[in-house]
């Protein structure tokens, strides 16, 4: 297994409607092998699935995949506000992966946070995921 040492979280920028298969095939059509995310949340219904293998190097922040999981939030965050329901599924989805990783909520960050792209994804403040994280995390 490749080393992780932190989650890298965005938002799709495309309607609630948007999917995994649409993703995949926006991606590939730039030319990639796969999906760039690991993981992908769905919306209606919430729904976590699974992107590019979490063995490969993803392609979600450049100069940050290396040594990071891509999950991405289907919606667009300037447009519309994460609500309760999908904030909650996101940090329990972002905590079990913690958990695999051995990671803490403070390696979780937003794509704006890393990498060599300027961007203002994901598009909301993590302060209230990474809250969640810590608090799902600190249960056990």
């Amino acid at each position: 297994m490749r080393t992780v040492t932190s989650i890298i979280v965005h938002h799709t920028a495309t309607p609630q409607t948007w999917t995994l298969e649409k993703t995949r095939a926006y991606h590939k059509g730039k030319g990639w092998s796969d999906i760039g995310y690991h993981y992908l949340i769905e919306r209606d219904p919430l729904l976590l699935r699974i992107g590019r293998r979490a063995g490969r190097v993803g392609a979600h922040a450049k100069g940050a995949n290396a040594k990071s999981v891509g999950i991405v939030i289907v919606g667009s965050f300037l447009e519309e506000k994460l609500d309760r329901q999908t904030l909650c599924f996101a940090a329990q989805a972002v905590a079990d992966l913690c958990v695999s990783y051995g990671l803490k909520s403070s390696d979780v960050y937003g794509h704006n946070q890393v990498g060599t792209t300027a961007t203002v994804c994901p598009g909301f403040s993590m302060d209230d995921l990474r809250a969640r994280v810590s608090e799902i995390l600190s249960k056990g």
